[in-house]
């Protein structure tokens, strides 16, 4: 599983520190939420939405309004 940042009204996903990304696989993994909740906080993004993606996109999994 992968635990990614994405832009709600872009659908891009953090790739790098101010770098975004649509290809999901290019996309930073923080590898926990808590991590991509801190990320989004400490760097002041508002309106991020945290991706789990798992290998199977059927189990793909967004949590809204985190950070």
């Amino acid at each position: 599983m992968k635990v990614l940042l994405k832009q709600a009204v872009t659908g891009r996903f953090l790739k790098s520190a101010g770098c975004w990304t649509v290809d999901w696989a290019e996309a930073l993994d923080f590898k926990t939420t808590p991590a991509a909740m801190d990320y989004s906080r400490i760097h002041g993004y508002d309106g991020l939405i945290i991706i789990l993606k798992f290998f199977d996109a059927r189990d793909d999994f967004e949590l809204q309004n985190c950070c």
